[in-house]
């Protein structure tokens, strides 16, 4: 038994050391085929880079503000006269007619001191009447037919502050809309002062929206151009036409801006209300045009600006002045007025790779966006 046990060490340290090697083997060749993928993926000839058609466009046909939305009409419903309110009709939110009723005050006083001066003037006019036949006869002065009529313009003018007073004691809406505020102070059996605010009234037929303008914004709106006001809601937004109704003439002193006016018709008066915010298109179909490139195009190397054009399928570098700058666009002209870039086409990506920096890429057709 002995003899036998020694026989089969030697064999299975022999078998496994030949495992291994075939393990070892078969590792090394996995080893490769890895790197020769790797290799392949990361080939630079696949690194090609992309280019735009160089192009002449208005860089600022659109001006794009943010406002807030009001009424073309609104009216702030104040008490003209001060005394106890005796009826209240109008609530939050609800239709009224123009010359409605929305609150009375108790017009006792008023009404007695009217009827009181309309007797005296009618007591005075008679007065004056039976004056001026004396003074045709002869019978009366001068001065005395001129006191007299002046006592009768003096009461005229109290007569009409009298009515005034009676009817101000009815406040009624002077435009046609919904009610907007509505004061909480207003009790039944309460003092009202004069000039107190009792509400707000809103015409939402007709809808304007303020927009503030940059330096760089006010030279390119004017009245009558069109607009796209926009919405949002929770279920989508709304979007309708408008048009640019003002501009003012001088900038706001706090904040330095120019306030543009644009006028539209409420397309849903239901769910468009006066407060709400949105956003404005000015649209200038007059814009100037510029030599257009995307931001991404532009390379600053030496202090210099300047693009990649692509020459018969090679990367020409050329300097460039910037113009102008609207969101991811640039406007550009070159530094020699000799070169042509509108029609040509400008490197958009792999504008660091070797061969773009060298000139010496050559860029397929195929790859050439727009082309």
């Amino acid at each position: 038994m002995k003899s036998k046990l020694t026989l089969v060490k030697p064999f299975g340290l022999v078998f496994i050391l030949a495992l291994g090697i075939f393990a070892s083997c078969s590792e090394e060749e996995v080893v490769v085929e890895d790197l020769d993928a790797g290799a392949a993926a990361t080939d630079l000839s696949a690194l090609i880079p992309d280019a735009v058609p160089v192009r002449q466009e208005a860089l600022r046909d659109r001006i794009v503000g943010n406002g807030v939305i009001q009424g073309q009409r609104e009216a702030i419903l104040r008490s003209r006269t001060g005394g106890i309110i005796r009826s209240i009709s109008f609530e939050l939110g609800g239709s009224l007619e123009e010359g409605a009723v929305l609150l009375t005050l108790d017009d006792a006083i008023a009404s007695l001191t009217l009827r009181q001066l309309e007797q005296q003037y009618q007591i005075n006019l008679a007065d004056l009447r039976s004056k001026e036949d004396l003074y045709s006869r002869g019978s009366l002065a001068l001065n005395q037919l001129t006191q007299a009529r002046a006592t009768v313009n003096g009461l005229e003018a109290q007569l009409v502050q009298a009515r005034d007073a009676v009817a101000n004691t009815r406040i009624t809406t002077p435009i046609q809309g919904q009610i907007a505020e509505k004061s909480a102070g207003l009790v039944l059996g309460d003092q009202l002062q004069a000039g107190a605010q009792i509400g707000r009234i809103v015409d939402l037929s007709a809808l304007r929206v303020s927009v503030a303008l940059g330096q760089s914004q006010v030279f390119l709106v004017r009245e009558g151009l069109p607009a796209e006001i926009r919405v949002p809601t929770p279920t989508g937004d709304i979007v309708t036409q408008g048009v640019v109704h003002a501009v003012s003439a001088g900038s706001d002193r706090r904040t330095g801006s120019w306030t543009a006016l644009i006028d539209f018709p409420n397309p849903a008066p239901d769910l468009i209300r006066a407060g709400l915010s949105a956003q404005v298109s000015i649209v200038n179909a007059d814009a100037p045009k510029s030599i257009v490139v995307p931001d991404s195009a532009l390379v600053f190397r030496e202090g210099r600006t300047a693009i990649y054009l692509v020459e018969e399928n090679t990367p020409v570098l050329v300097q460039v002045r910037l113009v102008d700058q609207q969101g991811e666009r640039t406007a550009i002209e070159p530094v020699d007025p000799s070169i042509v870039l509108l029609g040509k086409r400008v490197l958009v990506s792999g504008l660091n790779q070797p061969g773009v920096v060298s000139g010496e890429a050559r860029l397929p057709d195929a790859t050439v966006e727009g082309n």
